[in-house]
């Protein structure tokens, strides 16, 4: 086991001001004391690193990132489902369905019917289905997220209220 230095106030003080600018590795760097040891120093000083900082925003980002992919995709879902609905009913109204038709000697070959095959209806309403779900899914995700963030401060809230009237 390495041995144990004993830091001065000054020391402890310097390396609490850097850590608080510019992190534990920059301490750790500069002034050659330990991540670990300066990140105690910085929770018993109740002192907090921008680093926290810059990785909270950075975190707000991903999310606000997250949250405008998952819009997109739902845009395009709602496209792709308006596409394949329309398709359906083109097949239905009896303006062409373009499918694949297999000859008594088991070749296929593209052909436009003026109904829509059994099998086909199916499948389309299958995709349909698959596409109704997952748009749903990606909404609950969106709103989900803030409900639980809405609840736990509430919660807090709560918690934070009661101590306060049973310690008055």
């Amino acid at each position: 086991m390495a041995d144990r230095r004993t830091y001065t106030d000054q020391e402890k003080a310097e390396a609490l001001k850097l850590y608080e600018t510019h992190g534990p590795t920059a301490v750790e760097k500069q002034l050659g004391i330990p991540k670990n040891t300066v990140a105690g120093w910085a929770k018993a000083a109740g002192v907090r690193t921008v680093r926290n900082e810059r990785t909270r925003e950075a975190v707000e980002a991903k999310v606000l990132d997250g949250r405008a992919r998952r819009q997109r995709i739902v845009e395009n879902q709602h496209r792709i489902t308006e596409l394949i609905q329309d398709h359906l009913i083109k097949g239905e109204e009896g303006r062409g369905w373009d499918t694949l038709v297999r000859a008594a000697g088991g070749a296929e070959f593209s052909d436009s019917l003026t109904y829509v095959p059994a099998r086909d209806r199916k499948d389309v309403l299958s995709a349909l289905n698959s596409s109704s779900t997952i748009i749903a899914r990606l909404d609950d995700q969106q709103t989900d997220h803030d409900d639980a963030k809405s609840v736990i401060g509430d919660l807090v809230a709560g918690l934070s209220e009661e101590y306060e009237r049973r310690h008055q």
